[in-house]
């Protein structure tokens, strides 16, 4: 991942947060990195000028008691500046950055700073650097290509845990310095996507927050957008259908994904006329990217349309790729859909995670005599198997699962319906998905609607084979 750009200056907020932080460590560091040499009084005697007063454009005064005391207002140029209480309660800078110090922590010795800098003190650390509070010197610890957002001292483990938007080693967005002097990589390899914040829980577990779904290396999915949402049981509508026999059926083109038209694969809308496609689940989901296939019949075609997300009745907000200029741009009421036959289909990402269990398509103009879609498919990120015979996709089950709950203990069969592909399976191959949960306690199936085991499973791994 490429370094990021800088961002401007924080404001004035941002920087006392900055000094607040650093006075949390500034104890450690009197007598040892700073040692404040306090400046002697004057021997003056202003007795024979009796009273005084002093005139400038200033907003208080105070004693210059300490060499390097100062009480300059932070920087505004995008740079940090590490500063150490005095014991007047002002301030005395012991390093500075080029730019923004987004988080610190003590390990050992040292305080560990981590942000969107390349070098502090003018020698070269990016994203991350050690200063020795005994000694005042600098070491970078070079290998972060990015920017560090969190950063967690554990000084029980001998390790420091650093967490923002970079590539390190084969980690992205986590990884650990070990007290050895290494970059170490978590087993997880990290989180596809920004690490924001880093706690360790009571029990001693390390808590990581950000934007993230999943994890750095191929434990989870390892691409997004691409588990499919079953429309085969979906109860489908269509708004202003046309009257000609074969395309009038809006469940046409919900299991065509292989760019099929014509009767009984196409629906079209009537002539010169916008109409909707509706469908409405049993059960919540999450959309992420939604797939549609624009008609191929003659002088027909979708032009411009929009979705709601219902019951919410929100227009949803989408990201593609414009196919004639290539580039990513957005729409929301007024989205666009290519007629070229080259382009089999076009993919819209959904900006916003909104869950639904009910949307519709409004198609406001078309090419030709009318408008008319070949498909529709909707993507999630989550892989859900759901115990409803109505509602997992791509399978239908043929066999009921028990009428009672059953009681099961370590290596015992769990009974599970079997399954057959549906219509909206591309093979004609007969599949049979197994799955094998490790149980460590005895449980109960409690829901066989939609919730297949007792919230008091402790551990419960899946694995499907195909």
């Amino acid at each position: 991942m490429g370094r990021t750009n800088r961002p401007k200056a924080l404001p004035r907020r941002g920087r006392l947060l900055d000094l607040l932080m650093m006075a949390s460590i500034a104890p450690a560091t009197h007598g040892s990195l700073f040692s404040p040499n306090p400046i002697p009084t004057p021997a003056l005697d202003t007795a024979p000028l009796g009273r005084m007063g002093i005139v400038g454009d200033f907003a208080g005064l105070s004693l210059y008691e300490f060499e390097g005391q100062s009480e300059e207002l932070p920087s505004t140029n995008g740079a940090d500046t590490l500063l150490t209480s005095l014991p007047n309660g002002l301030f005395h800078s012991i390093a500075s950055t080029d730019a923004t110090v987004q988080a610190m922590c003590v390990f050992g010795s040292s305080v560990i700073i981590g942000g969107n800098f390349t070098s502090v003190n003018g020698t070269e650390s990016p994203a991350v650097a050690a200063l020795d509070l005994t000694t005042g010197s600098l070491s970078p610890l070079a290998g972060i290509n990015g920017e560090v957002n969190s950063l967690l001292c554990d000084n029980d483990a001998g390790m420091v845990y650093a967490g923002g938007s970079f590539r390190a080693a084969d980690s992205t967005n986590a990884i650990t310095w070990v007290s050895s002097g290494n970059w170490a990589s978590l087993p997880f390899a990290g989180f596809n996507g920004p690490v924001t914040s880093i706690t360790k829980a009571s029990n001693g577990h390390i808590v990581f927050g950000g934007k993230f779904s999943g994890l750095g290396n191929t434990s989870t999915t390892a691409t997004p957008d691409s588990e499919a949402i079953n429309l085969s049981t979906a109860v489908v509508q269509g708004f202003q259908s046309t009257t000609a026999a074969g395309f009038g059926n809006a469940s046409n083109i919900i299991c065509n994904t292989n760019g099929e038209t014509g009767a009984g694969s196409s629906w079209l809308l009537l002539d010169n006329t916008p109409g909707a496609w509706r469908a409405e689940f049993g059960f919540g989901f999450v959309p992420t990217k939604l797939r549609l296939r624009n008609t191929r019949q003659p002088d027909h075609g979708t032009k411009t349309w929009r979705m709601t997300a219902l019951p919410l009745n929100g227009i949803m907000n989408f990201t593609y790729v414009d196919p004639a200029s290539g580039q990513n741009t957005s729409c929301t009421s007024e989205c666009p859909l290519s007629n070229d036959p080259k382009i089999d289909f076009q993919d819209f990402f959904f900006v916003n995670p909104i869950r639904m269990n009910a949307l519709r398509i409004d198609i406001l103009e078309w090419y030709g005599k009318g408008a008319g879609l070949d498909g529709v498919q909707i993507f999630q990120d989550a892989l859900i198997a759901h115990a409803s015979t109505t509602s997992t996709h791509p399978l239908v089950l043929t066999q009921q699962l028990p009428p009672e709950p059953q009681q099961l203990v370590h290596g015992a069969s769990l009974p599970l319906a079997r399954a057959i592909p549906s219509t909206c399976l591309p093979t004609t191959t007969p599949l049979k998905v197994a799955i094998h949960p490790r149980w460590f306690s005895s449980h109960r199936l409690l829901n066989r609607d939609h919730t297949m085991w007792s919230s008091t499973l402790q551990d419960a791994s899946l694995m499907a084979r195909a």
